[in-house]
């Protein structure tokens, strides 16, 4: 943190006497940010408050310069998610999910113009499961629905290979599960079905990337008891005798 401190003191003079260098004002607001993620680890939350306030008024200054610059737009909305994860962990629900549905939008805004920004997409998925879970641990579970769908779109337009191919798999799963656990609770079997087992088929497709992964084997059997359990409401025995055996593999 110290030297974080003097980094800042630096900055903050090569601002002071060069203003008008926008290089020189975005390196004091990645400075903010980090110093904010820093004292968030530390759980100081008041004093990453004021520097995620700080790194947000200087980015609202260089955007609005240069409204099409990725970097800063994304980092822009990465002041807000991380507030909201702050925030989030203080259990200041209401707080949080404004914040999140901030970033949320500002890069909804972004990939609107510019939609190749596959790393400003990836990071928009992950505000809406963020939000997900805030409106689940606040009760308001059913709102979830569109984020989860919202996402699950921009999850179609990301590479499904190479290096993304954990990620949008991972990630689909958790929103699968999500809408078709909704369904299954309003009673929308139909509904539900395609959700859960399109949830099954990435957990067991994790699984087979990374057999030794802990992690991807434990949502491997919650999403295959979730998928068992639905075929045996539907009355569908033979599906459900086949996922029993192929879970027995």
């Amino acid at each position: 943190v110290e030297v974080i401190g003097r980094c800042h003191r630096l900055v903050d003079e090569l601002v002071a006497q060069h203003p008008g260098v926008a290089a020189h004002r975005e390196a004091q607001a990645r400075g903010y940010l980090n110093h904010g993620n820093v004292l968030f680890d530390l759980n100081r939350h008041a004093e990453a408050l004021e520097e995620f306030a700080r790194a947000e008024r200087v980015f609202n200054q260089l955007v609005y310069g240069f409204p099409r610059d990725k970097t800063l737009v994304g980092n822009q909305a990465q002041v807000h998610h991380n507030r909201a994860d702050l925030l989030f962990a203080a259990k200041q629900m209401p707080q949080a999910e404004t914040s999140f549905r901030q970033a949320i939008a500002i890069r909804e805004k972004l990939l609107a113009e510019l939609p190749a920004l596959h790393l400003q997409r990836s990071a928009l998925t992950v505000s809406y499961q963020k939000l997900c879970d805030l409106l689940h641990q606040s009760g308001k579970l059913p709102e979830a629905a569109e984020p989860a769908r919202k996402a699950l779109g921009h999850l179609e337009k990301l590479p499904s290979d190479g290096e993304w191919t954990i990620i949008v798999l991972t990630q689909s799963a958790v929103f699968e599960n999500l809408l078709g656990m909704l369904a299954f609770a309003r009673n929308d079997y139909g509904h539900a079905e395609p959700h859960v087992r399109r949830a099954w088929q990435n957990n067991e497709r994790l699984h087979k990337l990374q057999p030794d992964n802990a992690s991807f084997r434990k949502n491997l059997v919650f999403a295959t008891n979730n998928y068992e359990l639905l075929m045996r409401v539907l009355g569908n025995y033979a599906e459900q005798s086949k996922t029993l055996d192929r879970a027995l593999e």
